[in-house]
């Protein structure tokens, strides 16, 4: 595998850090799950957290977006935004956010990713002994401000592989309790 890593503002590949490998018998990127009718919000946000978490267990990068296999540069100019089964590796921020589009023509990252960042972020909170905020409609500039301090998170001396999955991990958990915790529509 090549040294490089994309770089968060401008996502052109540049020398950098080695993504850390999983090991090879990593399993693929979870794909979502057949449901009757439109999944519920909270399993929307689990689809997305599983797959995020399976990009980061494939691999994982600091001081760095995300990471491809090579492609011409005609492709990654005009061709489809990655999907997580792309990617040979990402930030915890990256691998929610491609999670969240799945390569999709009309992304929005609010739209997409927002709600399982979201979950991620009050997972680092609950992580930190603070208590997690309510779910529901968060403005842009805080969410961008919650992706920020992610980032910084992610990008920490130190930090492992290990414990961006486990923040991910808590999230799905967070994620699950929400989803049976709520009242059923029917």
């Amino acid at each position: 595998m090549s040294e490089t890593t994309v770089d968060r503002r401008t996502a052109r590949t540049r020398p950098g850090p080695a993504v850390q490998d999983a090991p090879s018998s990593s399993p693929p990127v979870a794909a979502p799950l057949s449901v009757t009718g439109p999944p519920s919000d909270h399993a929307r946000i689990r689809i997305v957290l599983e797959a995020a978490r399976a990009v980061v267990e494939r691999g994982w990068l600091q001081n760095g977006w995300y990471e491809t296999a090579p492609r011409p540069l005609w492709r990654k100019l005009l061709g489809p935004l990655p999907t997580p089964d792309m990617l040979e590796g990402a930030c915890l921020v990256a691998a929610v956010a491609v999670a969240g589009h799945s390569g999709g023509a009309f992304t929005q990252l609010d739209r997409d990713s927002g709600p399982a960042i979201d979950r991620v972020w009050d997972a680092l909170r609950e992580l930190r002994g603070r208590r997690a905020e309510e779910t529901g409609a968060v403005p842009p500039i805080v969410r961008r401000a919650r992706m920020r301090e992610l980032v910084r998170w992610n990008d920490a001396p130190g930090r492992t592989r290990d414990e961006v999955l486990g923040l991910l991990d808590r999230a799905i958990s967070r994620t699950i309790l929400d989803d049976v915790r709520a009242p059923s529509v029917r």
